[in-house]
């Protein structure tokens, strides 16, 4: 009876682990990655020199000069220094002061300017409503391809302006070593925009 009991209580968990059946392992679900971000499409838009040859091909296609948006292609300083020599009383004491005060206006790079005058050699940039005009040239003699930033009594690459009234010394900044290094230019899309092509005839001839 023993050896029947004991035979029963070994074999029970065998039948138990049958009956009950082998689990499979469930896989890891797949781990889906996020979609790639793509990076935005730069602008189309770069600044390119506005030349004699931009400058015929917009009057060949009747465009109007003052409907373009140019922009200086170099920062532009405009400085002034006024003496001051004063005098006052403090506590008793006659105090005298001397030095300069310096007046500067800042045209940074590509600002946007308007036309406000087409001269025989060169065109009037303003780039503040309803203030002075500033003339970048283009002349055979000094820029024959490019419009230039002009002015009056050169010296070490600078120039005296007037804007508003006022004598201004004109200089530039950005590893710029002369400001008539600073040039007109404009932005490729409108030439795009406005299909301006060039096409040269062959010539017709007789025989």
């Amino acid at each position: 009876m023993k050896r029947i009991l004991t035979i029963f209580i070994v074999v029970t968990p065998f039948i138990l682990y049958s009956c009950g059946g082998v689990k499979k392992a469930t896989p890891p679900a797949a781990q889906t990655s996020a979609p790639a971000k793509t990076e935005p499409t730069p602008a189309k838009d770069e600044y390119v020199p506005f030349t004699k040859a931009i400058y015929d091909q917009l009057v060949n296609n009747k465009i109007d000069l003052k409907a373009v948006q140019y922009y200086n292609d170099q920062d532009i300083y405009l400085s002034r220094g006024t003496d001051v020599n004063a005098i006052s009383v403090d506590k008793g004491k006659i105090v005298e002061a001397a030095g300069t005060n310096v007046d500067k206006i800042v045209i940074s790079k590509y600002t946007p300017g308007k036309c406000e005058l087409v001269e025989g050699d060169g065109l009037r940039i303003s780039f503040q409503a309803g203030s002075s005009t500033f003339k970048f040239l283009n002349s055979k003699t000094y820029s024959p391809d490019n419009y230039i930033f002009s002015g009056a009594n050169w010296k070490d690459g600078q120039c005296d302006i007037d804007y508003n009234g006022i004598r201004y010394r004109a200089s530039c900044g950005g590893g710029c070593i002369s400001v008539a290094d600073v040039k007109l230019a404009v932005k490729k899309s409108f030439l795009d925009k406005n299909n301006i092509n060039e096409k040269k005839l062959p010539g017709n001839t007789v025989f």
